[in-house]
């Protein structure tokens, strides 16, 4: 009885699933939200696969692994700049300051931007004589506090 009972619950799972899926397959615009955050900011860690959740590098290893900073001995500054085709660029800011003791912040910013691109439509291919452009940034804090000299901590608020 038991295995009776199984096999009906998982066969009208599955029935339903049917149904549900392809209405989910025909939505295609705006399935990605916020994917410029996945962009990588530093060329060394970029260069590395951006395996560098343990390297202590710049003030851009905010971006990374929040809990680095508190490795700092100074404060630390770093900028990039990302060209993209199509004129796309990527700008990236990040700062690091000992606060007190073993106590640590940072502030980042990176903005996704691009120059002014003229409006197609299918009727007007060469243009309409608009133009429109596009930014997505955000702005970060980071705090971060070293507990002995092998393990620190940090955490990261973003606001996009």
């Amino acid at each position: 009885m038991r295995k009776t009972l199984i096999s009906i619950l998982f066969t009208l799972t599955v029935v339903q699933g049917q149904n549900f899926f392809p209405i989910l397959g025909g939505q295609r615009v705006g399935t990605s939200v916020f994917t410029f955050l996945k962009i990588g900011v530093s060329a060394r860690a970029v260069g590395m696969g951006e395996a560098v959740v343990a390297l202590q590098q710049d003030a851009a290893s905010i971006y990374y692994n929040p809990g680095t900073i508190a490795q700092f001995n100074q404060t630390e500054f770093s900028a990039s700049r990302i060209q993209w085709p199509a004129e796309i660029k990527y700008d990236y800011f990040s700062l690091t300051h000992r606060i007190r003791g073993r106590h640590y912040a940072g502030f980042s910013f990176g903005i996704l931007h691009m120059s002014p691109m003229m409006e197609t439509t299918e009727y007007l291919p060469h243009g309409t004589g608009n133009y429109f452009v596009f930014q997505d940034r955000f702005v970060a804090l980071t705090y971060g506090a070293r507990m002995t000299d092998r393990f620190s901590f940090g955490i990261t608020l973003k606001q996009v």
